[in-house]
């Protein structure tokens, strides 16, 4: 019985975090209903911004959001 493995995705509200996860290889996504704003986030190093958290099911698939 063999595995699949699925890309590693990490989201949080702030730009040291988002470090963070890049630093441990992990896909990073902002998510911009907490405590950072967009730019925050991208100086952080964030893959995508997410907007709303009915947004963030659409993003973990692959759909490519702007952080701005």
């Amino acid at each position: 019985m063999g595995f699949r493995r699925y890309p590693d995705r990490f989201h949080s509200d702030t730009r040291y975090d988002i470090a963070a996860g890049r630093h441990h290889d992990l896909t990073s996504l902002g998510v911009l209903w907490g405590y950072s704003d967009p730019s925050a986030l991208s100086a952080g190093g964030g893959h995508q911004c997410i907007a709303a958290p009915e947004d963030l099911l659409e993003a973990v698939k692959g759909s490519m959001l702007a952080c701005y």
